[in-house]
């Protein structure tokens, strides 16, 4: 009897602490935000023209913001295109935007909840 006793109240405090987790996140959910979502393409030199350095066939793409990356993707550059693309997610701020190969600058944007932004970085100047 004791033992049932003590089964149940054990299952009441979890129910009732189940409960009043679930009334939390339920009653927070309308404060989340969807990310935003930023999307482009590195293009990079081709190579094997004019004896120019074949290019790299991956590079990663970064989202900094305060010294902290908050997404980052490998790229693959295609050998026809010489292109890679990338789509990195964030929650709303003003951002870096950083390609891990020399030369390329830095792009900022500012990212806000749900928003999509396009960031292409274009052909560096090729090795003469």
């Amino acid at each position: 009897m004791i033992v049932r006793t003590r089964v149940r109240a054990v299952a009441l405090f979890v129910l009732s602490a189940l409960s009043a987790l679930s009334l939390s996140t339920n009653s927070s959910a309308g404060a989340l935000q969807p990310n935003g979502t930023a999307t482009g393409k590195v293009y990079e030199c081709p190579g094997n023209a004019d004896n120019r350095p074949i290019p790299p066939t991956h590079a990663s793409v970064a989202l900094i913001r305060n010294q902290r990356t908050w997404d980052t993707q490998l790229i693959t550059f295609s050998r026809k295109t010489f292109s890679g693309s990338f789509a990195l997610t964030a929650p709303a701020g003003r951002y870096e935007v950083v390609v891990a190969i020399p030369g390329y600058p830095v792009r900022w944007i500012k990212l806000t909840s749900g928003d999509h932004k396009r960031v292409d970085f274009g052909v560096i100047a090729c090795p003469a």
